[in-house]
Formats: C-alpha cells, sequence, structure tokens
C-alpha cells in the first residue's frame, strides 16, 4: 500500500479546468453545487485509476483489492476510452450518480463533500491485477471486464469528503461506501488519509 494519497487529484484537476467557464462568479469563499453549478467530466470517482507522470498507477485499494467507483453509468463509458485518461467531456451528457459542493477560496478548491444520490457501480478487482492491466497505460472498460477477479457491485451507501493537502495546514480524505455484489455478498468499502498518509484501507467482502 502506497503512504502517499493522491486519490483527490482528479477532482481538484476537474475543478481547476472548469475555473475559466465560471470566471464571472466571486470566488471568495465560494461554494459551488455538484451537479447545478459544476461537474466532473470523467466517468469513474476522484479514487482512480489514473496514472501519475511517472507512470505509477493510483486506485483506492487496501494491498490486496482495488475498487473502482463508478459515478456515472457503465454503460456511458466509451468501449475504446482509456480510463486511464480521466477527462472526457462526452462524460457529461450522462446521468450522475453523485451530489454535493466544491468549496473554493480565491478561486481555488479547498474541499468537497460528496454524497451517492442513487445506487453507484462499485468494481472490484485484485490490486496486483490492475497494476498489470495498466502497465501499458490503458485500460479500457472491456478490459476491466476481462479480468478474472472482477467483482461487480452496487453501493447503496456513498459518501466522500476531502480537504486539500497545501490549502488545509493538514489534508484529510474520507471514502466510504457499502452495498451489495452481483453474487449476493455485502461489501464495505473504507479509505482514510490525514496528511497524506492512509490510515485506513478496508474493502471487505462478508
Amino acid at each position: 500500500m502506497k503512504t502517499e494519497c493522491l486519490t483527490h487529484l482528479r477532482f481538484v484537476a476537474a475543478a481547476l479546468l472548469t475555473i475559466p467557464l465560471l470566471a464571472s462568479v466571486s470566488w471568495a469563499n465560494e461554494r459551488l453545487v455538484v451537479p447545478g453549478d459544476i461537474q466532473p467530466d470523467f466517468y469513474t470517482a476522484s479514487g482512480g485509476p489514473f496514472l501519475l507522470p511517472d507512470g505509477t498507477t493510483v486506485a483506492l485499494n487496501d494491498g490486496e483489492w482495488a475498487a473502482i467507483p463508478f459515478w456515472r453509468p457503465i454503460q456511458c463509458v466509451p468501449l475504446d476510452f482509456n480510463l486511464l485518461e480521466t477527462f472526457d467531456p462526452r462524460a457529461l451528457s450522462c446521468p450522475l450518480f453523485i451530489a454535493g459542493f466544491l468549496e473554493f477560496k480565491d478561486g481555488v478548491p479547498i474541499s468537497w463533500e460528496l454524497q451517492g444520490v442513487a445506487p453507484l457501480p462499485i468494481w472490484f478487482v485484485k490490486w496486483s491485477e490492475l497494476q498489470a492491466a495498466t502497465a501499458d497505460g490503458e485500460l479500457t472498460i472491456v478490459e476491466l471486464a476481462s479480468l478474472d477477479s472482477l467483482q461487480t457491485g452496487t453501493a447503496t451507501y456513498y459518501q466522500d469528503q476531502n480537504h486539500l493537502f497545501g490549502l488545509h495546514p493538514v489534508s484529510h480524505l474520507t471514502l466510504v461506501a457499502r452495498g451489495k455484489l452481483k453474487d449476493g455478498r455485502s461489501f464495505d468499502l473504507r479509505v482514510i488519509e490525514v496528511n497524506l498518509k492512509f490510515t485506513q484501507a478496508q474493502i471487505v467482502f462478508k
């Protein structure tokens, strides 16, 4: 398990890219509503999977399993789209399963709080298998669906909160989800990061 927690980077980047589109807004201590004021233009959650500049794969994982929450319907993901590329304007035309807000200070996102507002798909695969699948820098939904260890589920509870490092004195990410797997078992997902270190990362199947 990596000690550095970088799971918030995707949403931060999405928010920053959206700022020019909202230039008329007064940014001092501004709170933007998701999805009314701002939307992430990607299919999977801020926790990945995605690649760092050095090619390292980032995803929510406990060292054995990786979890990939989908913020939009899986059926909306184009079959040839590389999930590691993160951004896709086409995603904005798809339903969004989360809602909440982003808080900005002087035009910079400093925190967010998001909740699931509909049953939210989550796929689980072995962390080692996901790392191998992403080693070539590409991961399509077809490739992900073909992994031998794949377990699909639906979250009936989803909560994602983050205070961003460098903008708050200490970063803090909490992501919690629970629901049912397709085979009838239940799952619990919990990731807690404080000051860029995971203090808890659990994926439990019951």
